[in-house]
């Protein structure tokens, strides 16, 4: 919304810069007056909180100074400004004025606001004369009225900017923005989203009440930076803020599963279908969301004790879905009728994924032992794998591939993160988790290259670069019991929370956000993102399957 710069009209605004002494700005030339017969001119303004003085020069003469306070005659305070009405000596006829305001008595300090008008001058009258003060920019932070809205609902919100001047005062009022110079200050607003979830109209801002309209389609977006450039007048572009809209995740769907007290743990998309499956741990059964509905897709042996998943693919460019059960010692796939038994029998696999060398990889909690299994071709697991041992009661519970042919591993035995090398076959090293006592679980890749991992009894989530460095950032919600974790596209990485009911959210820089499932004593466990970057959950004690969309 553009705007002339303001000369003449009604009120005052407060703004930034740094200035000394008297000068107020380029002064009007005046029409003509009488040098030598005298009236009186009032002035009706409105000059910032932290005013405390203001000049008057009158046709390009001495300036005058005088020292106001909201308890000054003809002064009173409102929301945001002191109005006052003052008075100065000025010749009969038209005269042209430049009125500056200053932070400091004496016409001294930093110049808030100015304004230059013209005025007719008559003898033995109240000549009023009233003055837009622009405010003099000293910072701007870009505002969005709803910046969280709900993800997936459209919406038109208005952005604006508040701009400040030295002291902190918020320019308003119906002057323009100006600089210190006096030139006008505009700002254009830009939107750094390009997926086209969001678009900005009308970007110019140019005096407070101008706003600009943000339009949010409700496509799939995790944030868009809006920021503010400054066109005309100098401004740092360092006290400038920009603003970040970001929908809000929100559970948009929970599914409940048909076979009572089935207790869903593990979750990922099958590869093949896009579907979404899941395991069911106490049915032993492999469950499929497919359009909104739950069925039945696999039935596993009998106590089988289904629990995870990881997507194997092969040299011929295949994909299929790999699971533990941990109840009968085995490992799984999709397109093999023949469950791998593993050596160690009672060996409770829980945790796998395929590595770095292309095989399949499987942590033995009760054995504390790493399995490792050839796929075929066709990517059906075979009959016979190899195990190594790890630290005496590491109790490994997670595996993820890692950096130079290594796989991390989440040991709540020892409270430690182990890492093994494919390239030697041997535990390469374990490092210490800085919370004793911590309980880690899920561990998975972080877009940043470090290694993410919850803390279940530490209530924290842990970050580990392939140096061992750990970092660990506290969440919002004591006792959550974090427990899987998963990266998603966007680079933001997405936990359940067991205790807490809640899906958690932490950027690569620390940042975390909860957001509640809806039903009470849900235990969300298992987490995955699909390819439309949805982030989908089991709910252990709900018996039900969740779905968040962002």
């Amino acid at each position: 919304m553009r705007r002339p710069l303001q000369l003449s009209i009604v009120s005052c605004v407060a703004f930034a810069l740094t200035g000394c002494g008297s000068s107020g700005g380029p002064a009007l030339e005046p029409h003509s007056s009488n040098s030598h017969a005298q009236g009186t001119a009032l002035f009706k303004m409105s000059i910032p909180l932290s005013a405390q003085s203001v000049t008057y020069t009158v046709n390009g003469g001495t300036p005058v100074e005088q020292d106001l306070t909201p308890s000054s005659p003809g002064c009173g305070v409102t929301s945001q400004q002191i109005t006052c009405t003052t008075s100065v000596t000025a010749p009969i006829g038209t005269d042209a004025f430049t009125v500056v305001t200053y932070d400091k008595t004496g016409g001294t300090g930093s110049v808030l606001s100015q304004a230059s008008v013209q005025g007719t001058i008559v003898a033995d009258e109240a000549n009023v004369i009233p003055v837009v003060l622009n405010g003099v920019v000293a910072s701007a932070v870009v505002q969005i009225a709803q910046p969280n809205p709900p993800a997936g609902t459209p919406l038109q919100t208005n952005v604006t900017l508040a701009v400040k001047d030295a002291d902190g005062n918020t320019i308003v009022g119906e002057g323009s923005y100006i600089d210190a110079t006096g030139t006008a200050v505009t700002f254009t607003l830009q939107d750094g989203d390009t997926t086209g979830a969001t678009s900005i109209e009308d970007e110019t801002i140019q005096g407070p009440g101008d706003s600009v309209s943000l339009a949010y389609t409700g496509m799939s977006l995790t944030s868009a930076s809006i920021t503010a450039v400054v066109q005309t007048g100098k401004v740092a572009a360092s006290a400038v803020t920009g603003a970040v809209f970001a929908p809000a995740p929100t559970v948009t769907h929970e599914y409940p599963i048909g076979a009572s007290a089935s207790q869903p743990i593990g979750i990922m998309q099958d590869p093949y279908s896009g579907d979404i499956d899941f395991a069911e741990s106490n049915a032993s059964a492999i469950g499929i969301e497919e359009d909104g509905e739950i069925n039945a897709i696999s039935t596993i042996s009998a106590g089988s004790g289904v629990h995870d998943f990881a997507v194997v693919r092969t040299g011929s460019g295949s994909a299929t879905l790999w699971y533990s059960e941990t109840a009968v010692g085995k490992v799984g796939s999709f397109t093999s009728s023949t469950d791998a038994a593993l050596p160690t029998a009672n060996g409770a696999p829980i945790g796998l994924t395929q590595g770095p060398d292309g095989n399949v990889w499987v942590c033995e909690t009760a054995a504390s032992k790493l399995a490792r299994i050839v796929p075929n071709d066709g990517g059906t697991a075979q009959a016979t794998s190899t195990e190594f041992a790890l630290t005496a009661g590491s109790q490994p519970q997670e595996i993820v591939s890692g950096p130079n042919g290594t796989l991390w591993i989440t040991e709540p035995g020892t409270n430690k993160i182990g890492v093994f090398s494919t390239t030697s076959d041997t535990l390469a090293a374990e490092y210490a988790i800085p919370t004793a006592a911590s309980n880690p679980q899920g561990i998975t890749t972080g877009a940043d290259g470090a290694l993410w991992f919850t803390e279940s009894a530490g209530d924290k989530i842990g970050r580990i670069t392939s140096a061992g460095t750990i970092t660990e950032y506290t969440l919002p919600t004591a006792n959550a019991a974090p427990f899987d974790i998963v990266s998603a596209p966007d680079g933001n990485l997405w936990f359940t929370e067991q205790n807490a009911d809640q899906i958690g959210r932490i950027t690569t820089a620390g940042v975390i956000t909860e957001f509640p499932v809806p039903s009470a004593s849900a235990a969300p466990t298992g987490i995955t993102v699909d390819s439309e970057a949805n982030v989908w959950f089991t709910e252990e004690t709900a018996n039900k399957i969740g779905e968040l969309a962002y």
